[in-house]
């Protein structure tokens, strides 16, 4: 169970500080993402007590995650030149590619990149049986939520997955959900519009032109070097040892060239403390307008927690 000590004001005290909005923001994230995993799992054992065997490769959940992890592509924007090139932006190439289990086809797609999970082997028409199962049949009627400031979302009209959330919301999944992009701050504010912000970037934007980049805002730095890489990888996974290492060399040498460059216009421009004052500041009177429903976030998603890790430990759901 996902276990976070927040400190600042208690609910109802009116504007709360810095300190305790960056606490219960980052826990209400984490454990927004717990549920996420939670949900997941709990969805599987819905699913074995329909005779389902196999499962696909379990997804990946980074439920504690810092501050960085959270803002590091709109406010904590400042490429770190200490870590590994792959680490700056969080894009680079993986050495040692596997292409044992590669398959070229005529047309030069890949069909698929690593050895097949058991699940993968099975036939399409018992793949298709399970996710028709975990995510609900086109058949069933999917539901619409309205989630203030984010706008319309569909859930799925039945399925495995529907079940967990329903077991763990008490029947009131779209309430969670909403009081999740509240809690979390999806909606959030319009930080971004900000005057000083904008400015900010404008100044950051020029800076990089200056030295040959082409970017608004540094968020299109991570655009651009996942276009690359794309590029860079399909060569890597059929080419040699020699090949994909040079591969990996010189992508690096793409990601340094731009750090070096984005690091000194950071630098110049006071861009990444201008984002972060300014973000907090309009974080801070969003929390404090809404610090009973923030707090009250943690407690929802432990309950749901706890019901999960009992539920997964009895290997079935509730009846």
């Amino acid at each position: 169970m996902l276990v976070v000590t927040l400190v600042g004001c208690a609910s109802g005290s009116g504007s709360i500080d810095r300190q305790a909005a960056e606490a219960v923001l980052l826990a209400n994230n984490n454990a927004d993402t717990a549920i996420e995993e939670a949900l997941d799992r709990v969805a599987r054992v819905c699913m074995e007590e329909q005779g389902f065997e196999l499962h696909p490769p379990e997804l990946e959940f980074e439920v504690d995650q810092d501050m960085k992890a959270w803002l590091g592509q709109s406010v904590l924007t400042k490429p770190d030149l200490s870590l590994p090139p792959v680490e700056i932006y969080g894009i680079g190439l993986e050495s040692g590619v596997d292409t044992t289990f590669v398959e070229i086809e005529d047309d030069g797609d890949i069909s698929y990149l690593e050895e097949p999970s058991e699940f993968d082997q099975q036939s399409i028409a018992d793949q298709e049986a399970y996710f028709a199962a975990f995510y609900g049949s086109s058949e069933m009627t999917p539901e619409t939520i309205n989630l203030p400031e984010l706008g319309e979302v569909e859930r799925a009209g039945g399925g495995c997955l529907r079940r967990a959330e329903d077991t763990l919301a008490d029947g009131n999944y779209p309430d969670f959900l909403v009081h999740a992009g509240l809690a979390g701050a999806r909606g959030g504010t319009d930080w971004e519009q900000d005057e000083r912000v904008f400015d900010a970037r404008i100044e950051w934007s020029i800076c990089m032109e200056a030295a040959g980049f082409e970017y608004d805002e540094p968020f299109s730095i991570y655009m651009d070097l996942g276009m690359q890489v794309g590029g860079y990888q399909q060569s890597a996974i059929q080419a040699g040892d020699a090949e994909r290492q040079a591969l990996e060399k010189e992508f690096d040498e793409i990601i340094l060239s731009v750090a070096a460059v984005d690091a000194v216009c950071h630098e110049e421009t006071g861009l990444e403390g201008i984002q972060s004052d300014v973000y907090w500041e309009y974080m801070i009177e969003y929390v404090s307008a809404n610090e009973e429903e923030f707090f009250a976030f943690k407690e929802r998603t432990d309950e749901m927690l706890s019901l999960a890790q009992d539920i997964i430990a009895a290997g079935r759901l509730p009846s």
